[in-house]
């Protein structure tokens, strides 16, 4: 199992955000199941959403990149970090993200799980950490 950032599932999706890393985590979701945040939903909307309004994808483009990935071995994950949780408000603070990207490695840290990620903040934290 491993943690899926939103930004490896659009690159599956979107032609100019194609990468080999994102194949190999692709090739990975085959063998093993992905968890994602509630939020990751949220964010695989706003982004098509977008690249629907730049011309990037059509509304039938999207509508099939969201069921291809609602097919996906894609779980997720059920306990959401809050404001009233100290830990995850400390956790982002400490290593100065935004909550968005911070739920992504709380969940790789508190579950003890890789995390599949293009985005280099994320990926120099989650190296710090020992993810």
């Amino acid at each position: 199992m491993f943690v899926l950032d939103c930004s490896v599932a659009l690159a599956w999706c979107l032609a100019d955000e194609q990468s080999d890393y994102a194949d190999k985590v692709l090739d990975l979701l085959m063998q093993q199941q992905a968890i994602v945040p509630s939020l990751w939903h949220l964010e695989i909307a706003n982004v098509l959403l977008m690249a629907q309004k730049r011309g990037r994808v059509t509304q039938q483009n999207s509508a099939t990149i969201l069921q291809t990935l609602s097919n996906a071995n894609i779980i997720t994950h059920k306990r959401n970090a809050t404001i009233a949780d100290i830990d995850f408000v400390y956790f982002a603070h400490k290593h100065q993200l935004t909550s968005y990207d911070a739920s992504y490695l709380y969940l790789a840290k508190t579950e003890k799980i890789p995390l599949a990620t293009l985005d280099k903040k994320l990926t120099k934290v989650a190296n710090d950490i020992g993810l």
